[in-house]
């Protein structure tokens, strides 16, 4: 079983492409979140979790599910993440919960795609995202043979500021940013409901066809990147820095 979460559509393109090598099921977490549904999940096969790294370690609630979802069938986990840079000490953390678990850790594998963190530098442009993608795919092959095998993946070398950075740094990105207190909607919001429909969270709803936040937002910034029409910003770092969602599958294969 594959199981992805995806805010603009890295993950969900690195899943499928899995899922295509396994002949696997895939499974998007964000409905899973959205709708309410249950964590238990069912796999003869090994789960692989696909997921995106935030601020050097998976997103809080992946690591929640990874804790608490009931796992059946195989006790082999897998995690592919999607990252910009680096993911720090992401593959560790991740790591720790599964063992402690009781499961059997089959390793960690980081997927360099275009990052889409708005707030700290300008968006690639669709064709630059494209032909970045194209270059992670040798990558993805590999990683989906090696499952196939089941082989472990090896485990990521290390930078010297990785401790603080999937320490401290990720503490205060949960504790102080994943959050929506500075988005803002403009004018130009339609009033469609894309922004409702697009979170996980269901942290967005529409009351009088203007766009409310709740308090359990994520900082996923799927609602800023998928707007059609760019109302939603984050502190203008969206209008200065552009939007991001991954390029079609057609563009890319």
């Amino acid at each position: 079983m594959i199981l992805f979460f995806s805010a603009t559509g890295n993950s969900r393109f690195a899943a499928g492409l899995l899922a295509d090598i396994l002949k696997d099921t895939l499974v998007s977490l964000n409905e899973v979140f959205k709708n309410g549904q249950k964590w238990e999940f069912y796999s003869e096969a090994p789960f692989v979790l696909v997921a995106p790294v935030y601020a050097w370690r998976l997103p809080a609630v992946i690591e929640e599910l990874l804790k608490k979802a009931v796992f059946e069938g195989s006790r082999e986990m897998y995690i592919v993440a999607t990252v910009g840079e680096h993911g720090g000490l992401a593959g560790k953390y991740a790591g720790k919960i599964v063992k402690d678990r009781g499961m059997i850790w089959k390793g960690y594998r980081e997927i360099r795609m275009p990052d889409n963190y708005l707030p700290g530098f300008p968006m690639m442009s669709e064709k630059e995202a494209a032909a970045a993608i194209r270059k992670a795919v040798p990558l993805l092959r590999e990683t989906g043979k090696a499952i196939s095998g089941g082989e472990i993946l090896p485990e990521n070398r290390h930078r010297k500021n990785d401790r603080l950075l999937s320490g401290f740094v990720n503490w205060s990105f949960r504790r102080f940013m994943a959050n929506s207190k500075s988005f803002t909607v403009s004018e130009a919001c339609i009033g469609c409901g894309k922004c409702e429909e697009v979170c996980p969270m269901n942290n967005i709803t529409l009351q009088e066809g203007k766009v409310s936040f709740g308090r359990q937002c994520m900082f996923c910034l799927g609602c800023v990147h998928r707007c059609p029409v760019h109302a939603i910003d984050y502190k203008g770092k969206g209008a200065k820095n552009g939007y991001y969602t991954c390029p079609p599958d057609s563009e890319i294969l």
